[in-house]
This record gives C-alpha cells, sequence and structure tokens, in this order.
C-alpha cells in the first residue's frame, strides 16, 4: 500500500538530509528534527526551529545561519567510527613497530 505524503516528492528531493518538510498556508517550509526515546523505549520526533523553506524553482532557501549550524550537526561518522573501532589494535603495533 502506497503512503501519503502532504508533501510532494519533488519537493521532498530538495530539503537538506536530517530535516523534515511541512507544508503551510501553501509554502513549504523546513524544519530540524531529531528523534528520542522516552522512558518505555519507544521513538518520538521533536521538531526543532525552521531553518529555511522550500522554493519548487529555486529549491531550498535557507533562513541566514542556521544552515552552517545545520550543516555541520548532520555530519556521519558512524562508518568512521566502527573502522576505528574496529582497527585500534592495528593502531597499537603500527606504533609499536615504527616508533
Amino acid at each position: 500500500m502506497a503512503r501519503k505524503y502532504a508533501v510532494p516528492k519533488e519537493i521532498r528531493a530538495l530539503k537538506p538530509k536530517g530535516t523534515m518538510v511541512k507544508k503551510i498556508s501553501g509554502g513549504y517550509y523546513v524544519y530540524e528534527f531529531r528523534t528520542v526515546r522516552d522512558e518505555s523505549g519507544k521513538r518520538h520526533t521533536k521538531m526543532g526551529a525552521c531553518i529555511g523553506k522550500i522554493d519548487p524553482e529555486r529549491g531550498f532557501v535557507a533562513n541566514g545561519a542556521s544552515l552552517r549550524r545545520q550543516e555541520w550537526r548532520t555530519l556521519e561518522f558512524g562508518q568512521w567510527a566502527v573502522a576505528d573501532d574496529l582497527s585500534r589494535g592495528t593502531h597499537a603495533l603500527l606504533r609499536e613497530f615504527f616508533t
């Protein structure tokens, strides 16, 4: 069964990563959001500040400095962290032989 969205697919494709788009009074506004867990372990979405809007002709239009902060927050380090953790023994051996 196909899901119904209030925001068209073309508009959702223009949003920055780690954001949510809401349609308000005919316009598309971009908000920060994050997922948190409550005491019972269920996930909930917490909406943040409005960081801009999406214009179908121009794409994402930021609200000033909040874009820089948003780009910083969406850095993904998961794969790097796994590789770093798995190679700690190798790092120790390399330090031992090359120092």
